[in-house]
């Protein structure tokens, strides 16, 4: 991958679960990777690992309230086929692409798309409900992507185990934004227990190449650029990069990983 294209697996989601991507890393249908590489990488990380064989995208909906209405909108405003349940018939902004009905059932479900859709986002502000349509879903359409809203943090886990792929919590959406833009510089939330941080290189790791450096080994982070004295960076870089005396490092980590590694490697 690194040769055709540029790009280096940084790390894979398994149903919401996020580990370090390593050379014994098994991939699976249902895993999702995280990528370091400049936009010109992906573009050919795309041209060439894309699967040209799946069929366009169609999503489906369940729920029409306030969240559901607004992924229709972004959804319509990028030429994506979509359906939405919803049982409410006096929700608003009802179209031809909304099906009235109960979600928990099956013929409505098949009204709307199910067996060919390739995503599937359930919106409901109800956590159970969430958890029972993760599950049927799932079950219903093993190959579909599964995006779930989360209102309470603490059912995350459940709804991820009843079959969710990715699932957004309003807590951790909330404190991200929040987090990010105070603009602390030196680091950045990627997504809930994954940080993108910046460190000066310590004199301990001053004239060594990068896969002499054990960085990911004694801290669990990976390195995901170099930046030198100028701010020019090197993304993704090759594991016999030079590490100067002078650059940054570009790391990213769960959000312990940046204090083991100022305790591995000590202070710049």
């Amino acid at each position: 991958m690194r040769e055709t294209s540029g790009t280096g697996i940084v790390g894979v989601w398994e149903r919401g679960a996020f580990q370090p991507a390593g050379p014994d890393t098994r991939l699976t249908e249902t895993t999702v990777l995280l990528l370091a590489g400049t936009k010109q990488q992906l573009e050919a990380y795309d041209r060439e690992y894309g699967d040209r064989s799946e069929p366009e995208s169609s999503v489906l909906v369940l729920g029409g309230g306030r969240v559901g209405r607004m992924i229709a909108k972004a959804l319509r405003q990028r030429s994506i086929e979509y359906r939405v349940v919803e049982r409410d018939a006096s929700r608003p902004g009802r179209d031809e692409h909304w099906v009235l009905g109960n979600a928990a059932e099956l013929a409505v479900l098949r009204q709307a798309g199910i067996d060919e859709a390739t995503t599937i986002i359930i919106t409901t502000h109800d956590d159970d409900t969430n958890v029972y349509l993760s599950l049927y879903c799932r079950k219903l359409r093993p190959s579909a992507k599964i995006l779930c809203r989360a209102t309470d943090q603490r059912n995350v886990a459940s709804i991820h185990r009843a079959g969710a792929d990715f699932v957004l919590s309003y807590s951790s959406m909330g404190a991200t934004r929040l987090f990010n833009a105070l603009d602390v510089g030196h680091m950045m939330i990627v997504a809930d227990g994954l940080n993108l941080f910046r460190v000066d290189l310590p004199r301990s790791l001053d004239g060594k190449k990068l896969v002499e450096s054990s960085i990911r080994a004694r801290t669990g982070a990976t390195v995901v650029a170099i930046e030198d004295s100028g701010g020019r960076k090197t993304v993704n870089p090759p594991a016999d990069a030079a590490l100067v005396h002078g650059t940054r490092l570009i790391l990213i980590g769960d959000p312990t990983a940046e204090e083991r590694f100022v305790e591995s490697f000590g202070a710049t």
